[in-house]
């Protein structure tokens, strides 16, 4: 069971697997490949457990992604430029 106190949500690992499953789908169908590095640049939530800064201005946002060599970013609407 994972468990996010701050979001008070529990996730089983049979539905986490099968949340990863949807989204490595979808990036498949988008033509990422596996071992594809790409940025995930959206809210600090249980859903996703890694992102970059948002607070990052451009200049950081280039650094990071081309650091890691980016072959994508990941962002919501909000975050939009």
């Amino acid at each position: 069971m994972l468990s996010f106190q701050n979001e008070q949500k529990q996730y089983t690992f049979k539905l986490f697997k099968h949340d990863v499953d949807s989204l490595a789908t979808s990036l498949l169908a988008l033509d990422f490949n596996k071992n594809d590095h790409f940025a995930v640049w959206l809210l600090n939530i249980s859903e996703n457990a890694v992102n970059v800064n948002l607070a990052y201005v451009e200049n950081e946002l280039e650094f990071c992604i081309s650091k890691v060599r980016c072959e994508g970013i990941i962002l919501s609407s909000s975050v939009a430029m």
